[in-house]
């Protein structure tokens, strides 16, 4: 389901609706995409680290990451 997460991803970096929604709930922001348990776990934290070894892009991940306000050095220490 790596092409899920990276679709979720994508649309929460590019819509503001999918932003706001996430961050009011996460777990039904996630509702409509074919997740495992484990990726939603890995987007609720968020676990970038994990994302990363599960193959999503990242220069996706670097648009969650800031969304998150994970800065470029931790960014890339995960």
């Amino acid at each position: 389901s790596l092409y899920q997460v990276q679709k979720f991803l994508f649309e929460l970096n590019r819509d503001t609706a999918a932003q706001s929604s996430y961050r009011e709930d996460q777990r039904s922001a996630l509702s409509p995409f074919d997740l495992t348990p484990e990726e939603i776990q890995a987007l609720m934290k968020p676990d970038i680290g994990l994302l990363f070894h599960f193959g999503v892009n990242g220069q996706i991940l670097m648009h969650f990451a800031a969304f998150h306000k994970i800065e470029w050095q931790d960014y890339f220490c995960l």
